[in-house]
């Protein structure tokens, strides 16, 4: 399975790096599982990890670019680059799903990943309940940690 990461599913690696505690199950999970699918991720969750590590825990950004790269590396992550002509955001797309369902605020990123998702015929993985069940109308394949555990 080709499977997308939204930034929820991997951060909590990063915290826990930085902070010297544990890997999460989910992440420890990933790992075991990583000879059975292809990971993915772009260059927009890269940016929201960056700047989570900044501002939440005030991590230089050598730091940020070493643990990234350790990350890629880890999980043999394939980084889709949303600057590419091959995947550009039609936000006219965008514009056209908040019109037509209520949405939290905070909710375009993730929209975002779910377009980049399916343009690429990936598998969501994401803790954003608010994503996988109100917006399933525009993409079906999004699903949670739990679904995953289930199937592999």
């Amino acid at each position: 399975m080709k499977i997308y990461f939204d930034t929820g599913i991997i951060y909590p690696r990063f915290e826990s790096q930085f902070k010297n505690r544990p890997l999460p199950k989910v992440s420890k999970f990933l790992y075991n599982i990583k000879d059975r699918h292809e990971y993915f991720v772009s260059n927009l969750t890269k940016a929201e990890v960056f700047r989570k590590l900044h501002n939440d825990l005030g991590i230089d950004s050598k730091d940020c670019y070493n643990a990234w790269r350790s990350f890629v590396e880890s999980l043999n992550v394939k980084e889709i680059i949303l600057e590419d002509d091959n995947h550009k955001i039609s936000f006219e797309d965008i514009a056209k799903m908040m019109s037509e369902r209520p949405a939290p605020k905070g909710i375009i990123i993730n929209i975002i990943h779910l377009i980049v998702a399916k343009n690429n015929e990936l598998v969501v993985l994401t803790s954003d309940e608010v994503l996988k069940n109100r917006f399933k109308v525009y993409y079906t394949n999004v699903m949670t940690y739990d679904e995953l555990r289930k199937i592999s």
